[in-house]
C-alpha cells in the first residue's frame, strides 16, 4: 500500500514540475532580457538594406543638384589678335 501511495505522490510532483516549467512563447522576449540592442543576422542583413537604399538615394539627389550647375571653365579665349602679316619682316623671328 506504501508503494502505491509512494508512486502516486512522485506523479503528483512529476507532473507539478511539468506545471512549473515555463516555455517562453516565441513572440515574447524573455523576461531576463536586459538589453534593448539584439543584433543578429536578421538584424544586420535589415540595417545592410537599409543604409545602401539610403546611400542610392543620398547619391542620386546629390547627383540631381549637380546636374542642376553646368560643367563650364572660365578661361581666357584661345584666339588672338596677332596683326597683320605686313607687319612682320619675312625672315626675322622675335
Amino acid at each position: 500500500m506504501s508503494e502505491s501511495l509512494n508512486q502516486t505522490t512522485n506523479q503528483d510532483v512529476v507532473q507539478k514540475d511539468v506545471k512549473k516549467k515555463v516555455i517562453p512563447r516565441q513572440d515574447k522576449p524573455p523576461e531576463n532580457d536586459t538589453g534593448l540592442w539584439k543584433f543578429n543576422r536578421r538584424s544586420f542583413l535589415t540595417l545592410t538594406g537599409w543604409l545602401g537604399f539610403l546611400g542610392f538615394i543620398f547619391t542620386s539627389i546629390i547627383g540631381a543638384i549637380r546636374y542642376m550647375f553646368p560643367r563650364v571653365l572660365y578661361e581666357p579665349p584661345t584666339t588672338f589678335k596677332a596683326g597683320y602679316p605686313d607687319e612682320y619682316t619675312v625672315g626675322e623671328v622675335s
